[in-house]
């Protein structure tokens, strides 16, 4: 049996249309049986159809019982990471590197992305609009563990304060809170642009896949190094002083040595 609505990395469409509040509370109300989990935390982007679909997907898994921690607008990483640290279930609304009017909703199952069986399972209760009422609703609060919990695996690495000049460009996105309170910590001399998200600029002529506002803002600011993220902050791209584009491949060869 095929997927009619998952894909490679979650669900995908037009927020408000394809996306729709019907959707994502299906999708909600499914993840009790889908994942054999109580507990669910949720993510989003800054997609002006993100808190629709967030707060939708929180309804339907209430109503099923579970409980729900709200996180706000954080990256993927976050949610991933969080997810399996609790051993619990994690959802992001994000559409990555794509414009503002796609969204989409991805699944972790702590911590590691759904698998088919549970896909299927949510896709039944999307197109035939089962439901899942449970005798006592769950709880529904608002946390910052997520980012305390991000913190503390930051502060493992050890990283040493530094006066090197960066640049980071958030994309109008997911991260672009975290990254300033990151950055800000170990890089003092650290710029961030991109970073006056109004729902409608994720994306747009920002980020990894457009390098040229930060290459022209390193070279014509003298800076040492530049960061540029993408939408929901799971993907990044190296620019250096000269305006050399490093891709991941060579940041995981960098990491790695």
């Amino acid at each position: 049996m095929g997927l009619k609505y998952f894909g490679t990395d979650g669900i995908r469409g037009k927020g408000f249309t394809e996306l729709s509040a019907d959707l994502a509370f299906h999708l909600g109300n499914a993840l009790k049986e889908a994942l054999n989990n109580n507990t669910i935390v949720i993510g989003l982007d800054t997609r002006s159809s993100s808190p629709m679909l967030a707060h939708m997907v929180a309804s339907g898994a209430l109503l099923a019982g579970l409980d729900v921690y709200f996180a706000g607008v954080i990256s993927t990483p976050m949610i991933a990471h969080y997810s399996k640290l609790k051993n619990i279930t994690g959802i992001m609304i994000t559409a990555s590197h794509n414009p503002f009017e796609d969204n989409g909703i991805k699944v972790f199952n702590k911590g590691y992305k759904s698998e088919l069986p549970e896909e299927l399972i949510i896709e039944d209760y999307i197109i035939n609009n089962k439901l899942e009422v449970s005798d006592t609703y769950g709880t529904f609060r608002l946390t910052d563990d997520v980012e305390k919990e991000y913190f503390n695996l930051i502060d493992k690495l050890d990283i040493k304060e530094s006066n090197l000049k960066l640049v980071y460009d958030s994309a109008n996105g997911a991260n672009y809170l975290i990254a300033n309170k990151i950055f800000s910590k170990y890089y003092p001399n650290s710029i961030q642009i991109n970073n006056k998200p109004d729902g409608l600029n994720i994306n747009l002529d920002a980020g990894s896949t457009h390098l040229n506002g930060i290459i022209e803002h390193i070279k014509s600011n003298k800076m040492d190094l530049g960061f540029a993220y993408d939408g929901d902050g799971d993907r990044v791209i190296m620019v250096g002083s000269d305006g050399t584009v490093y891709d991941g491949d060579f940041i995981i060869l960098l990491t790695a040595k």
